[in-house]
């Protein structure tokens, strides 16, 4: 399959995997936060967050998150 650029070959070969692309905002301080635990054990910033939801729904389900969620106040 051809992956693009001039040369046979060239640029990233594509991975397989279906992914939805997100951007997100946090304060300083939780960036930080997430940068240092994901590095502890060694993973992106997004491969942490990846798992952590992932976990998260398998443990509990959407529908208990989306609920807990709903009851607490969000303070920026």
């Amino acid at each position: 399959m051809k992956q693009g650029g001039k040369r046979t070959g060239a640029g990233r070969p594509k991975t397989g995997l279906k992914v939805k692309k997100y951007t997100i905002t946090l304060p300083k301080k939780i960036a930080a936060e997430l940068e240092y635990h994901a590095a502890t054990v060694n993973l992106t910033p997004n491969k942490f967050i990846t798992n952590f939801l992932e976990d998260e729904v398998n443990k509990n389900g959407w529908y208990d998150i989306t609920n807990s969620l709903n009851h607490k106040e969000i303070k920026l």
